[in-house]
């Protein structure tokens, strides 16, 4: 594992080394990559310029050659006035290089179902690339890796230096299936753990997508599976000419479960 990290950009070898100290498993062997992992989540949501609370449940696919997720949440929506509240489901998701994101109400009727786009397949990759902090294994190129740059399944991963002279942070590409993933990740200088990442991403603006800035933060890292992983999330969009961050999900993990 030294041998594969040691070819990584020097912030990023930093970052695995903080990752993986503790990476072992009572008999002192190397805790081996997950195939997915689970996890519970509850926090709030900004819809309408009114915070949503929700709950959800999260499954990831956690090879960078096999990238997915199905993240199903219900959104507790309060109508007329308050007086009732209304569970909605959502649902948004990458199977297979296919971006969906859909909502309904109780018994399944439809209410939101944005159309099948490169835009929202592009979209959720990013989303996979950015919570892929969660099983940070993932983002480590293999064995067979040629210096840092692999193809596998119809991927590549490659990490880079940040190219802007700012020695706490670097670049993470990641494609696949025609899509691309390109993300930047700052690292905490003192502890070397992400602390946020920033990458451009297509909003669905009406019926129409806008590339727009689209950054993630997170916080509150404890050991899970072996790993240091963070369990609070945050993330917003950089909006109007002041590029104004506006943060529209709160997210609190628990309960990860990593299947090897």
């Amino acid at each position: 594992m030294q041998r594969r990290i040691k070819v990584l950009p020097r912030v990023v070898q930093k970052y695995f080394n903080a990752v993986i100290h503790c990476a072992k498993d009572d008999s002192g062997d190397k805790i081996p990559i997950p195939r997915s992992l689970s996890i519970e989540q509850d926090g709030t949501f900004l819809l309408n310029c009114k915070w949503i609370s929700f709950t959800a449940t999260q499954e990831f696919s956690t090879r960078y050659n096999r990238p997915g997720f199905v993240w199903d949440a219900v959104m507790n929506i309060e109508m007329c006035s308050s007086w009732i509240t209304i569970p909605i489901n959502v649902c948004d998701a990458y199977v297979d290089g296919v971006g969906i994101m859909k909502a309904s109400l109780p018994g399944g009727i439809p209410i939101v179902r944005q159309r099948l786009s490169h835009e929202l397949d592009e979209g959720e990759l990013l989303r996979w690339v950015t919570e892929a902090v969660l099983f940070p294994l993932a983002l480590l190129p293999s064995a067979n890796a040629n210096i840092d740059h692999e193809v596998s399944n119809n991927a590549t991963l490659s990490w880079l230096p940040s190219g802007d002279g700012d020695e706490n942070s670097a670049i993470l590409e990641l494609n696949y299936h025609g899509d691309t993933a390109r993300v930047t990740f700052h690292f905490d200088s003192l502890t070397h753990l992400i602390s946020s990442v920033k990458t451009k991403r297509s909003r669905a603006v009406g019926n129409n997508y806008e590339m727009t800035t689209w950054e993630g933060f997170f916080s509150r890292y404890e050991i899970h599976g072996g790993l240091k992983v963070p369990t609070v999330m945050e993330a917003g969009w950089r909006l109007g000419s002041d590029d104004h961050l506006e943060i529209y999900f709160r997210g609190s993990n628990r309960d990860y479960l990593y299947i090897t």
